[in-house]
């Protein structure tokens, strides 16, 4: 009974998580929906008082993570099916937060905002939040993924552009390399064992599905045939 259905997943238990916008209601107010084989979508509910809500990553034990607009700011949440749903709150002097990936370890990442931009941030299993470490020159920055092991996938913006990172457990941010003659990219997934996929893009702002092995090259993924831009999400 809705539509504009994002859909994100799925974890190892083959759910996956997303919104959808209810018809007959405004466009924008989204609710937060489970999506099982064979099951009818279930609604998953976000931070009291959200009149817009939106889940963007689930783990394998079924916990979720997303945000939800609380009117005056847009704040992250963490919950599990059937239990209850916490803030995820920003960093001190930010006022809004977007969570958009859970490992099973319960650690939550994506990030905090305010008056001095995005901050990449990651939450603990207590939903404590800690900046990223951030890169020289940065102006803002977003974590969009985490590993079981606690590598983070994102993407920094510097003054000339967007550019993929990686963020591996407990070390600094290291810049991924874009395809030759691009000049910027993301970095949306990453895996147990380290490698990273996103997207690489040319000046024009055309994409390319870009991989990065734990050995750190790009290698392009390419497109279908007879296209020109792709994308890899995870």
């Amino acid at each position: 009974q809705g539509n504009v259905s994002i859909v994100r997943g799925p974890n190892g238990t083959g759910e996956g998580v997303g919104a959808g916008t209810v018809a007959g209601r405004p466009s924008g107010a989204r609710r937060g929906l489970l999506f099982r084989w064979g099951a009818a979508a279930e609604s998953l509910a976000g931070l009291s008082g959200g009149d817009d809500t939106t889940v963007f990553g689930v783990n394998d034990a079924g916990g979720f993570v997303g945000a939800s607009n609380l009117g005056s700011a847009v704040r992250g949440f963490v919950g599990h099916r059937g239990g209850n749903v916490r803030e995820l709150p920003p960093l001190p002097g930010d006022n809004a937060s977007t969570a958009f990936a859970l490992n099973n370890s319960r650690q939550a990442v994506g990030f905090s905002s305010g008056a001095r931009g995005e901050t990449a941030v990651i939450w603990d299993a207590q939903s404590v939040p800690s900046a990223l470490p951030a890169l020289e020159d940065a102006r803002s920055s977003r974590a969009m993924a985490i590993s079981s092991r606690g590598d983070v996938a994102g993407v920094v913006r510097l003054a000339h552009g967007a550019l993929p990172v990686l963020w591996p457990s407990g070390q600094s941010a290291r810049l991924l390399p874009v395809l030759a003659g691009h000049v910027s990219g993301e970095a949306s997934s990453v895996n147990a064992r380290g490698e990273v996929v996103g997207f690489s893009a040319q000046g024009s702002g055309k994409r390319r599905a870009t991989a990065w092995p734990a050995s750190g090259e790009a290698i392009d993924i390419g497109t279908l045939p007879g296209g020109d831009f792709s994308q890899a999400l995870d």
